[in-house]
């Protein structure tokens, strides 16, 4: 199998194949593994999921539909999101037993929508929990570095705990020593590691992935961009990819997986859908 993009989706899927017995090639066009997975909140939308009894709330099939009739409207592709329903508790079984990857419910994390049918107030959203960067060993110079722009100022990463601390620094000596910690932390790591070590949120979850797949056997290429799928008749057989300059045809038996991300990395479709295309990046 050959999966294009290191995202969650790519990494997952890489995984998944590994420990199916499958010889797995992933290709990153960039420098860094992670996609826009090691900018994001690194959390999962997961209905009736087994944590939700840890925040003491609960969830109902009939709820999920519910709610999804409500926002996503005749959009909705039903089928798609019966298999969603099944395979999203069974996802999270399989990443706690065979990978790094661990959720810990988020909350407050309500619905976005809780004026809606079907809403909840927390429970479905679960969020990645914090990684320790050096048991990646050489592998993290090659995880994405975080935005400063979003949960890593100036370059430190910090979780939605660690900024209710950071709020109140200046008002209570618990929260000044805590940050005072973080800071100690970071500015030992930028010597040693040169960057924080201290993962949280979409950086924790990239790392957890890029940690499992390396342990699951899968081969990890960067800088390899995808040009075009090879077709075999009706059939894709493999990937041509460019790498260290020359073009290479990738075969691939089994298929090829498609996750370089959606349509915001197209600047005219961004222009349609994107209410503020200017502020991509």
């Amino acid at each position: 199998v050959v999966v294009a993009g290191s995202g969650s989706a790519g990494m997952t899927a890489a995984i998944v194949a590994a420990h199916s017995g499958l010889k797995v090639l992933l290709i990153e066009k960039t420098a860094y593994f992670g996609g826009t997975t090691a900018w994001s909140g690194g959390g999962c939308w997961i209905p009736a999921n087994q944590f939700m009894a840890q925040v003491g709330l609960s969830d109902t099939r009939e709820a999920a539909w519910q709610y999804a009739d409500a926002v996503v409207g005749p959009h909705l592709r039903r089928d798609l999101y019966e298999t969603f329903l099944d395979n999203g508790p069974r996802m999270l079984d399989f990443m706690f037993e065979k990978t790094q990857v661990r959720f810990m419910p988020r909350t407050p994390a309500p619905d976005y929508r809780l004026d809606l049918p079907g809403a909840l107030i927390g429970g479905r959203s679960l969020g990645s929990v914090p990684y320790d960067g050096r048991l990646l060993g050489d592998d993290l110079k090659r995880l994405r570095p975080p935005l400063s722009s979003f949960n890593a100022p100036w370059g430190m990463m910090m979780s939605p705990l660690d900024l209710m601390y950071a709020l109140n620094v200046f008002k209570s000596r618990a929260a000044m020593w805590y940050m005072t910690k973080l800071f100690a932390r970071y500015a030992v790591d930028l010597l040693r590691y040169g960057r924080g070590t201290r993962l949280t949120m979409g950086n924790a979850l990239a790392a957890r992935l890029l940690k499992s797949a390396r342990e699951a056997g899968v081969t990890l290429w960067s800088q390899t961009t995808a040009k075009r799928l090879l077709r075999d008749g009706d059939r894709v057989s493999g990937l041509l990819v460019e790498r260290e300059g020359r073009e290479l045809q990738l075969i691939a038996r089994k298929g090829v997986v498609v996750a370089t991300g959606g349509f915001s990395s197209n600047a005219e479709m961004r222009r349609e859908y994107y209410p503020y295309p200017e502020h991509h990046r």
